[in-house]
């Protein structure tokens, strides 16, 4: 944790810093009750967003369905200081002792010069920023700082409440992968403003400076570090920040890890952090400070999703696969019909405002993911250039001939589309208990000549499969290796890391590493996968690991590795 981060009440990126998740649960008793206080906003004078409102009404959903006795739901122009207030003093007013309050924020974050002199190592507080904020006159008031959630966090904990602050936003940072000069625009949940003047936020208790900077009974999950940016993403067909969609996954039961019907911190914060790391590749690290006491949160009469797909024959138990917005700029022919001749995809208009999920700079020969990273090489005369056999992942590329032509370049982009929706498709597989998996130094984008480690761990099980999907689409077959330069053991030990050393070379892009440990050797799947090494085949990936993977005996992970150029 940075310098900037050890602010009074906890990371700077947990936004608000103490609106980070606040898991403060207690265990749960015949008596205790849920409360929620849930706010999502898309409307601001400046710098609107998609998703908050979206998050809160899956968080408010996720909720429900686990029993809260009762939820405030909050958006756009209702999600003002004053009721989100009253909000907070009416459930301290409802609820008793041991009953635990859920507040979940989606929206701006913001940082200002602080308040309390000397009170924080970095100099300036941060901030909710809500709908009518103005940082002038009127408008000033809607705005909460961290003092005032410290304060309102402070009166839950006297009362004996525990307290769940989930702050999907962040205050300050800049992007994990520096994305140049990528023509996709992202939306980040933060936003600056010049000073105040004219405030009108009243005088603050000079109590709240000496709160101190963990409370009991109080954690909480900021959706980054603060050296990031939360940005918005599409997932699961909307809009959305992903802390506020794994968390609601969670409750709704992905978070029971050892299958009791219960859920509690521990299991949350390990899912939450996994999941989002998995889902925003690598961009996106949530955070977590504070205390709790043991809790759990009965997620029995809740609906999760299927832990694995039935064994059954894969053409009856395959999902349809999901179709993939793409938005082509700098094409000479026009481009409804060069979109016609992709499968897979719907064209989106790229002065539409909608988010495609990938975009196809002809001219450039570049495909970006909607997040601005380069998600592959496509033409051909630049993939010429660069084709290499990138030997740290075992890639080779055969360099096609350098036309430039994008009609020629069209086999490369539905590769390349194929890898992407095998991405996401085994995303959706990992619906619980998945592995822990980094990037060590960092998850940045990683230049030639690079050395990095590949890092699993939280696995309990022993029988190891890795695997790579590498930007063009093909399948890059890992361990268990058997031949004259390695010969690998089916399994790998407990209790410690599994690291595999990478050197970073051209081709340039999206790499994305499957991991898998089961508890009995996957012989078959294993296979099928040397079968496919080298090949262009990502696209089948997804069925073979339905068909081979039943049951409870596994525990899957994947991560994306970017890869790229200063002249990227």
């Amino acid at each position: 944790m940075s310098d900037s981060t050890q602010d009074k009440y906890g990371s700077g990126l947990l936004l608000i810093i103490w609106l980070a998740i606040s898991v403060l649960l207690q265990p749960t008793t015949a008596l205790a009750e849920v409360y929620g206080i849930v706010v999502g906003i898309n409307k601001y004078k400046s710098s609107p967003l998609d998703g908050p409102v979206n998050d809160a009404r899956d968080v408010a959903d996720a909720l429900k369905k686990i029993g809260a006795r009762e939820i405030t739901l909050l958006l756009d122009d209702e999600a003002k200081r004053d009721n989100i207030f009253k909000a907070w003093n009416d459930v301290l007013q409802k609820s008793k002792a041991n009953d635990l309050i859920v507040f979940s924020y989606a929206g701006h974050g913001g940082i200002e010069p602080e308040h309390f002199k000397g009170s924080e190592p970095s100099g300036n507080d941060s901030t909710l920023l809500l709908g009518g904020f103005f940082p002038k006159g009127a408008g000033t008031y809607e705005r909460i700082l961290d003092d005032e959630i410290a304060g309102l966090l402070k009166k839950a904990v006297d009362g004996k409440r525990s307290v769940i602050v989930v702050a999907d936003a962040c205050h300050s940072g800049t992007m994990t992968r520096s994305i140049g000069s990528s023509p996709v625009k992202v939306k980040y949940r933060a936003t600056t403003y010049p000073p105040i003047v004219d405030d009108k936020l009243p005088p603050l208790d000079p109590k709240l400076k000496d709160i101190p900077r963990e409370l009991p009974d109080v954690l909480y999950l900021g959706a980054v570090k603060d050296d990031e940016l939360a940005p918005e993403g599409n997932i699961d067909g909307n809009i959305r920040g992903a802390l506020s969609w794994a968390f609601a996954k969670g409750l709704r039961g992905e978070a029971d890890l050892n299958k009791d019907g219960q859920v509690n911190s521990e299991e949350l914060k390990r899912y939450v952090s996994e999941k989002v790391t998995a889902e925003m590749e690598g961009m996106q690290h949530p955070q977590f400070s504070g205390k709790s006491r043991d809790f759990s949160l009965n997620i029995k009469g809740s609906a999760p999703e299927p832990v694995v797909a039935s064994p059954a024959p894969v053409s009856a138990s395959a999902p349809q696969q999901p179709v993939i917005g793409m938005a082509i700029l700098n094409a000479t022919s026009p481009v409804d019909a060069l979109s016609k001749k992709i499968q897979g995809i719907k064209l989106i208009d790229a002065n539409s405002g909608k988010r495609p999920d990938l975009t196809w700079d002809v001219a450039r020969g570049l495909l970006y993911t909607e997040l601005g990273d380069v998600a592959s090489t496509i033409n051909p005369q630049v993939a010429a250039e660069q084709a290499s056999a990138t030997r740290a992942l075992k890639r080779t590329q055969n360099a096609p001939a350098a036309t430039g032509n994008e009609t020629s370049d069209l086999p490369n982009v539905q590769n390349a589309v194929n890898k992407y929706v095998a991405t996401e498709e085994i995303k959706r597989l990992i619906t619980r208990n998945s592995l822990k998996m980094s990037l060590l130094p960092d998850d940045k984008l990683h230049q030639a000549g690079e050395k990095i480690t590949f890092r699993v761990e939280g696995f309990e099980k022993t029988f190891f499969t890795l695997f790579n999907l590498a930007s063009d689409g093909s399948v890059n077959f890992l361990y268990p290796l058997a031949n004259e330069q390695a010969k690998d053991p089916l399994e790998i030990p407990l209790g410690k890391p599994y690291e595999l050393h990478l050197t970073v070379e051209p081709p340039y892009g999206a790499d994305h590493i499957v991991a898998i440990t089961s508890s009995a050797p996957l012989t078959a799947l294993q296979q099928e996968l040397r079968q496919m090494d080298g090949q262009k085949q990502a696209n089948k990936v997804p069925e073979i690991l339905r068909k081979h993977l039943s049951g409870d005996g596994w525990q899957m992970g994947i991560h994306g590795l970017y890869t790229g150029d200063k002249l990227l």
